[in-house]
């Protein structure tokens, strides 16, 4: 259960640990290589994959073919899971973290079909707390769904 039956209320969230790995891997600043990218995502997905389920994984955001260097964002992790998982998700909701810590336009997460564009995962958005990512994933696909993202999010933080 993720909501509670009186009033509503968000009952479930994650550790703090996973809170502080969460900002860590969505920072503006996180590139990650080829290897660490699939290792990621193949941690936090193993458990929900069925046999002979493929995970598609995107292009790296950083292209350099000269020197022969390809780095995805953290961000393009949780957008896999997120396409994975919730592939029609639309979020929009502001992050606990200051702002002038993130620079302009990390202040509020936005995600568009599955797409994480902007900003950082912090405790509004998977945290014990209303209207954040978890919370809009069991509005819009139900409780199993909400479940299953935060034991993906806590496996793949717990690896990160």
């Amino acid at each position: 259960q993720y909501i509670s039956g009186t009033d509503g209320g968000v009952l479930r969230g994650l550790i703090q640990d996973h809170v502080d790995a969460g900002v860590k891997l969505t920072h503006p600043s996180t590139f990650l290589s080829r290897s660490q990218y699939q290792q990621f995502v193949y941690a936090a997905l193993v458990d929900v994959l069925d046999d002979g389920e493929e995970i598609v994984c995107e292009r790296g955001s950083i292209f350099m073919p000269k020197l022969g260097v390809e780095l995805w964002t953290g961000k393009q992790v949780i957008s896999t899971l997120l396409h994975h998982l919730t592939p029609k998700l639309y979020c929009m909701h502001k992050t606990k973290t200051s702002p002038a810590l993130l620079g302009y336009g990390h202040d509020k997460v936005l995600i568009i079909d599955g797409e994480m564009l902007r900003g950082i995962l912090d405790k509004n958005a998977f945290g014990s707390s209303s209207f954040g990512l978890v919370h809009s994933i069991h509005e819009a696909y139900g409780a199993s769904a909400a479940s299953t993202i935060l034991s993906v999010l806590g496996r793949l933080f717990t690896f990160y």
